[in-house]
């Protein structure tokens, strides 16, 4: 202002210079300099003014444009939300709304400098044109679909870049106006020279009236370029700016005001200051003075304020910080003010935020399920939460009055130093800790430490902690659980495996020997089915403690699972000191066992491996006595065998085996065999026994005695049972159709039994599906199965209910007592092949045989003979009244299609 002051100054003295020089010279030389000073000074300024404000105008739109086409892309992005789109498509229509105004003001100011309006009246007509697309387009969005947006925006694509060009081409075309125009104030210069050379003719006094003239020139159009800068950088400021006279008048507001005032400048203009800015107070709602009208009564600045709310044209308000100066000219005398103000809008609302946002905070740390304490740099507690005080059991103003040492429990200086370092390096530290409450009871915590900066600079440790106690409890206690067995307390497989691990590296580095001794409990099943799991889960108990007896303090004894027992012997001399502990622990365990009024005796089974001889590893060793174990129950339990290369090939074969057992079924590899069972006193087949035959593609025919082992220990024997189940009743269904009533008799495994919903399930199945006669079928079962009377009576009876007759298998070497024969609906007796094969010979045998034969008839029970091989057999067993029999003296086990033949040969 100071500069443009001078310059105003300077031109006042020119100008009476000239006046002076114009008063000498003759009347040609003063028309000529009137008239250049008249057309270099109001009709340059003012077309300039009016040119840059025709410019001004061309960008507003092309700005309002952007806005527009901006807030249709939100329509389509957020049109899945009614409230957003209703939101963007009210902003859209405001700024078509503005851009149309914004033309028509072009197109008026255009009109003003007598420029072409044509073009200007085209983009008015473009803009309409372009929002009658846009609404037709608009009908077709669909918010639930996805995809409709592009299909919506496809429809008015590139329409609103037609008029953006148009509108740039415009300004530009300004541009080149304006340019020429200041192009034709220099020609008018020359044109002025001219002149002043024909004054310098007419009279020596024009010279130096023209040397005046070009300072004044030169002036007046520094003054026309530091208008024009002005005025860019007053519409440029980002905040808005309103200058008015001394009456309170408009005088002039620039672009951002504009917006947020909601007045155009020219519509603005001359309007009173309170028209256009209306202040309202936040608090109150009430009208107030505007600072600028404050300035005009006092004369006094007022600084930037807040607090209040403005009120624009169209009814809306924000809140705005303002402030107001006068304008004074170069004497100092007051002749305006401007108005300085922004809104702040999203200040407030920020605000808003942090305060809800702070009380959200405090409601958190107050709730936090931790306790958090805030120590200052001297370790004191600043602050905390009501957490915090409750778990260290003191009031909250006790609290603030203790330090890190009355809580801290630990004695460990040295934990504590590492703390102090890693929280100095790093800034923070977690880990579990212990706390000391106020009545003295020690907390078992888990910490998190944090260095912060406190508001004021200072540092401060940010502490959260919450109480393990409980957790760390469990924790021992799960620990303790995974890897002890939870029923005898002994190590349990993992921890077997960890001590047998550091046991085999301690024993290869020492050259010494240990030995594992997997063992087995014979016929535990039995008692879990006959006696009940709590009988049996306290067989194990004694077990336990009597394996414990049998072990030194060094061994470990582990429980594997179920009735398996594992020993780890350390320093053995050699394999004999194994079989010397083995045959202990068969001692110990044949002693019988009182339980519950019940006697019980029980031996075990056991197979042992070597360290280092049968292998260097944990698994290797467990393996290899397991295999040990398999083998000793296979030549008839209550025994121990050590592990050979023999049982290892055993082992694999076994494992080979179940892995092929697995596809059998799938690859259709069993067949049912069928032995007859005969009439022996006329030699007429009467029936058959269904027996299960493996044919392995590459092993050929594979033994039962191979694979019903495997399948019974692996489980595989209920999908087998069930198969066999299910050919069983189809093949006497065939043979009666072809007018043959055969009685086939089939096994039913003790895995079976011991699930008798899904055993009576399949047997239902089986029978409905083929469509066999019940009354033709015959379950054959193991004495063994007796020993659970409550177990098995009722699925028994279920069996006899749908008409199938039960026949008790391999009678006289099993464990069942007449009770049981009479408790349960048994219908046949096999005798055993065992006591068949050498009655002839062995007076016993054949007496044997003879009672089991008399005692079935006073049972009312019916008599199969197994193993009958001679002719000797046969007259022994008719001869002592068995009617029925089998064995190889009639036939071996064959397929169904010989064994239909043999039926056609009975008959012929």
């Amino acid at each position: 202002m100071d500069r443009r002051s001078g310059q105003i100054g300077r031109i006042h003295r020119l100008m009476w210079g000239v006046v002076g020089s114009v008063l000498l010279t003759v009347a040609l030389g003063g028309y000529w300099f009137t008239q250049v000073v008249a057309q270099l000074g109001t009709a340059a300024r003012q077309e300039r003014v009016q040119l840059l404000a025709l410019e001004a105008a061309v960008g507003e739109a092309m700005a309002e444009l952007s806005e527009q086409t901006q807030e249709w892309k939100d329509i389509l992005l957020r049109g899945h939300d009614p409230v957003l789109r209703e939101k963007h498509q009210h902003a859209f229509e405001a700024h078509a709304l503005s851009l149309g105004a914004e033309l028509v003001s072009v197109q008026h100011a255009a009109r003003e400098l007598g420029l072409d309006t044509d073009d200007i009246a085209e983009f008015s007509r473009q803009h309409q044109a372009l929002m009658t697309d846009y609404r037709a387009a608009l009908t077709l969005f669909d918010p639930k679909n996805p995809l409709s947006f592009r299909l919506v925006d496809q429809r008015v694509q590139g329409r609103d870049r037609l008029l953006r060009d148009g509108l740039r081409r415009e300004r530009e075309k300004l541009e080149v106006q304006i340019a020429a125009r200041e192009q034709r104030l220099s020609e008018r210069g020359v044109l002025g020279q001219q002149w002043l050379k024909l004054g310098a003719l007419a009279a020596f006094l024009p010279l130096l009236s023209l040397w005046f003239f070009w300072q004044v020139y030169r002036a007046l159009r520094e003054i026309v370029l530091s208008d024009a800068r002005i005025r860019a950088i007053y519409q440029a400021i980002g905040d808005a700016v309103l200058v008015a006279d001394m009456q309170g008048r408009v005088e002039s507001i620039n672009a951002t005001a504009q917006k947020l005032l909601g007045w155009r400048e020219g519509e603005a203009r001359g309007r009173l200051i309170s028209e256009v800015f209306e202040l309202y107070d936040v608090h109150h709602q009430q009208r107030v003075e505007s600072p600028a009208e404050s300035v005009l009564r006092d004369g006094c600045p007022i600084p930037m304020s807040n607090g209040m709310m403005l009120r624009r044209r169209d009814g809306s308000e924000l809140a705005v910080e303002d402030s107001a100066a006068p304008v004074r000219d170069e004497h100092g005398q007051a002749v305006g003010v401007v108005m300085v103000f922004h809104d702040v809008s999203k200040r407030y609302a920020l605000l808003a935020e942090l305060r809800a946002a702070r009380a959200q905070f405090e409601t958190l740390f107050e709730q936090l399920p931790e306790g958090v304490l805030l120590f200052d740099e001297n370790l004191a507690v600043i602050m905390h939460n009501r957490e915090a005080a409750r778990l260290l059991e003191y009031s909250s103003k006790e609290t603030l009055q203790l330090r890190v040492f009355d809580i801290e429990a630990m004695d460990d200086q040295a934990a504590i130093v590492a703390r102090r370092e890693k929280l100095q390096q790093t800034g923070r530290d977690d880990f579990e800790s212990r706390y000391r409450t106020r009545s003295g009871r020690l907390l078992e915590v888990d910490v998190s430490v944090q260095v912060v900066q406190l508001p004021d600079g200072r540092i401060a440790f940010q502490t959260l902690f919450r109480d393990i106690t409980e957790q760390k409890q469990a924790a021992l206690q799960i620990e303790h659980l995974a890897y002890h067995d939870q029923l005898t307390g002994l190590p349990n497989r993992r921890l077997l495996h960890d001590r047998l691990s550091h046991a085999i590296s301690s024993a290869v580095r020492r050259d010494a020997q240990l030995a594992v001794i997997y063992l087995d409990l014979d016929h535990f099943k039995d008692v879990n089915d006959s006696l009940g799991h709590g009988t049996g889960d306290a067989l194990l108990q004694v077990v336990a403690e009597r394996l414990l007896g049998c072990i030194r303090a060094d061994d470990t004894l582990a429980r594997m699972g179920g009735d398996e027992f594992v020993l780890m012997l350390n320093d053995l001399n050699d394999a004999d000191s194994a079989s010397t502990a083995a045959e202990k622990i068969m001692h110990e365990l044949s002693r019988p066992v009182c339980i519950g009024g019940d006697e019980l005796r029980i031996t075990p089974s056991l197979g042992i491996s070597l360290c280092p001889g049968d292998g260097r590893d944990a698994d290797e060793l467990l393996k290899y006595a397991d295999a040990a174990l398999y083998q000793a129950k296979q030549q008839g339990r209550a025994t121990y065998r050590f592990y050979t290369q023999a049982l290892h090939d055993q082992s694999v074969e076994r494992v080979q085996l179940e892995r092929l057992l697995r596809h059998a079924l799938e690859r259709h590899e069993f067949e049912l065999y069928y032995q007859p069972q005969v009439d022996l006193r006329d030699g007429r087949i009467i029936g058959c026994e269904a027996l299960i035959r493996w044919n392995h593609p590459g092993m050929g025919q594979v033994s039962p005695g191979r694979f019903i082992p495997i399948a019974e220990h692996s489980g595989l024997i209920i999908d087998i049972g069930n198969w066999v189940m299910q050919e069983a009743c189809r093949q006497p269904k065939r043979w009666h159709d072809q007018g043959r009533d055969i009685k086939v008799s089939f096994n039913v495994s003790a895995r079976q039994f011991m699930r008798p919903a899904e055993l009576m399930q399949s047997l239902k199945a089986a029978l409905a599906e083929s469509g066999v006669d019940a009354t033709r079928m015959e379950v054959e079962l193991t004495e063994s199965l007796l020993l659970d009377p409550q177990g098995m009576g009722e699925v028994l009876h279920e069996i006899r209910a749908l008409g199938i007759q039960l026949a008790l298998d391999d009678f006289g070497t099993g464990y069942s007592s007449l009770s049981y024969l009479r408790r349960f609906p048994i219908n046949i007796l096999k005798i055993d092949q065992s006591f068949v094969s050498d009655a002839d010979n062995n007076p016993d045998d054949a007496e044997m045989v003879k009672t089991i034969i008399g005692m079935a008839h006073n049972l009312r029970m019916s008599v199969v003979a197994e193993g009958i091989e001679t002719e000797a057999h046969r007259a022994l067993l008719a001869m002592q009244g068995c009617r029925v029999g089998q064995g190889y003296h009639y036939s071996r086990p064959v397929p169904a299609e010989e064994f239909s033949r043999l039926l056609q040969r009975g008959s012929g």
